[in-house]
């Protein structure tokens, strides 16, 4: 898998399309890094129903950057999951991530 310059940076990671397309199963989903006062949190929205840990561990064995920063954070860096029908419909509030669907190529979004 080569790199390319799309990706959610969340922390010291850089989530991939490969890795969360991986993880999640499909190749429909908006991930996210939404900022606030209070931190960084990971957002996940995509159809489909997951458990928030169950999914960070996979992500964790997926990609070692990510693996790190759930070591450090534990809670802090679970995602935040959205169940949407159509993720390319959902624009978050001071946000940037990868909005993938299916027959088309990643691309980097800031809302």
């Amino acid at each position: 898998h080569g790199r390319t310059d799309v990706a959610v940076t969340f922390y010291n990671s850089y989530l991939y399309p490969s890795h969360l397309a991986k993880v999640l199963g499909t190749t429909d989903y908006l991930v996210y890094r939404h900022v606030s006062k209070s931190g960084d949190s990971l957002h996940i929205a995509t159809a489909k129903t997951y458990d928030a840990r169950q999914l960070a561990q996979k992500l964790a064995k997926t990609n070692i950057e990510y693996a790190k920063v759930f070591a450090s954070l534990g809670a802090k860096a679970l995602p935040r999951l959205h169940v949407v029908e159509n993720p390319s419909l959902l624009h978050p509030k001071h946000a940037e991530g990868v909005l993938s669907m299916h027959g088309k190529k990643p691309k980097m979004v800031i809302y």
